[in-house]
This record gives structure tokens, C-alpha cells and sequence, in this order.
């Protein structure tokens, strides 16, 4: 009898194990299957054309995910910065060609003479028609005061003697101290030939040989340059004008000395 009950104990142990086992199977296949990146497969359970399905979708996985090829080789340009902008250059028209110069007319003035007061006017009338005269010195010399004088003595003693002789007539005078006149007596320097003769009549009236010495006088004098190959560009009515705008003016060709 015991080991009947024994029996029996164990076969319904051993049912209820059976029992529980298959519904705990039930339960995990009734479960909702795992999505996303809670599904876990492993590799071999999959068969051989699931497994292939997987080796493409990887592979298309990398063409995605590799990089375009860079045809124009955009990504190795640096990058620009606002202040390294660079600003396109305003456009500069080329320079016009030099006129060729004329060898002959080298070294040729168109040289202008005027009064001084009117010869800066000129100048500016010839800078406004852009030409390019400049002004130049010039030292002119001119007849000066007339002395007359007293024909030079063998010695300077002699010259003395009628120094002394003339104050007694009243004759300013003195003996010449060097040059071609050397010892001889200056009776007089006139600024006019007719106060000059009328001393020279005096003095041939008191027996003395005279004669006349006319001194130079040097003044400076402001004239105008214009090269010739400037102006040869200015027309004949041009210069029309300017002549009678400034009659004073006289043109003549020179070198540029």
C-alpha cells in the first residue's frame, strides 16, 4: 500500500512537470517578437537565403555611407574668410602709346620774348592747352653811359701835371689807372650823346686831343621756351590770337640754349 502511494505521488509530480513545461513554451511563443535592435538572431539559425539577404543590404549599407567622390576637387579648396575676400579689380584701360618724337626737331625752342609783365600771362594761356614752356634768364647787354676822356700821357707824372691844370678850369676829371687807357684823363661820363659832344668840344677848345669810351651794361631779360615739337601741334589761328591778344610778343625758332 505504501508503495503504491508512493507511485502514484511521483507519476502526478512527474505530470505536473510535463504540464508546466509545455505551457511555459506556449507563453514564450505567444509573446510578441522582438523589433528593432531588440530582435537578437543569431547567424546560425538564419538560412542560407536570409543570410544572403543580409550580405546585401550590408553592402548597400556602405555604398551609402562612403563618400562621393569628389570630381572637381571641391573639398581640398581652404576655405575663405569674409577678410580674405578677394575684390575683383576696377577695370584700367591700357595707356595710350607715346607720339614718336621727331629727331630733327630735338633740341628746337619756339622761343617767345614779351614784355615782362605779359610773359607769365602767355605761359599760363599755353599750360591751359596743355603744352609746356618754361621760363629762362637771359643776360642781354646794352649801351651804357659814354665817357670822354683825354688822350693817355707817357707817365702817370705827366697825367698829374694836367689833372692840376684842368681844376684850375673847373673840369672834374681823373687819371685812368689801368687798361688800353692807362694815363689817361677822364674829363666826364654822360648819359647822352649830346652832353658827351658838348664836352668834347670844351675840352678841344683848351688844346686837348679827347675821345669817347662807351661803357656796356648787362640786364637780365625773362623770355619763354616752347620745344618745337610742341609746338608744331598748335594751329596757325592759335598763335593769331595770342599775337593779338599780347602785342608785345615776338616768336622766333632757336635752339634750346
Amino acid at each position: 500500500m505504501k508503495w503504491m502511494a508512493l507511485i502514484l505521488i511521483v507519476a502526478n509530480m512527474a505530470a505536473f512537470y510535463l504540464f508546466h513545461d509545455d505551457d511555459s513554451q506556449e507563453a514564450v511563443s505567444d509573446l510578441p517578437r522582438p523589433v528593432g535592435a531588440a530582435r537578437l538572431i543569431l547567424i546560425d539559425e538564419l538560412n542560407f537565403t536570409e543570410r544572403d539577404a543580409l550580405r546585401i543590404q550590408e553592402d548597400e549599407s556602405r555604398q551609402v555611407s562612403a563618400p562621393a567622390p569628389d570630381s572637381f576637387n571641391l573639398l581640398r579648396q581652404p576655405l575663405v574668410g569674409e577678410d580674405e575676400v578677394v575684390q575683383a579689380q576696377p577695370f584700367e584701360p591700357e595707356p595710350e602709346p607715346e607720339p614718336e618724337i621727331d629727331p630733327a626737331l630735338e633740341g628746337l625752342c619756339e622761343i617767345l620774348r614779351a614784355d615782362q609783365n605779359q610773359l607769365s600771362r602767355i605761359v599760363e594761356r599755353l599750360e591751359a592747352v596743355d603744352m609746356n614752356p618754361y621760363i629762362v634768364e637771359e643776360v642781354v647787354e646794352s649801351p651804357g653811359p659814354i665817357m670822354v676822356y683825354i688822350q693817355p700821357f707817357d707817365s702817370y707824372r705827366e697825367a698829374s701835371l694836367e689833372i692840376n691844370v684842368l681844376r684850375r678850369e673847373n673840369v672834374e676829371s681823373f687819371i685812368i689807372a689801368d687798361g688800353e687807357l692807362q694815363n689817361g684823363i677822364s674829363v666826364g661820363v654822360f648819359g647822352t650823346q649830346e652832353n658827351a659832344l658838348t664836352r668834347a668840344n670844351q675840352m678841344q677848345a683848351l688844346g686837348y686831343q679827347t675821345g669817347e669810351y662807351q661803357y656796356t651794361v648787362e640786364n637780365s631779360e625773362y623770355l619763354a621756351h616752347l620745344p618745337l615739337q610742341e609746338s608744331i601741334n598748335l594751329s596757325a589761328n592759335y598763335w593769331l590770337e595770342l599775337e593779338s591778344d599780347f602785342p608785345s610778343l615776338n616768336r622766333e625758332q632757336n635752339s634750346c640754349f
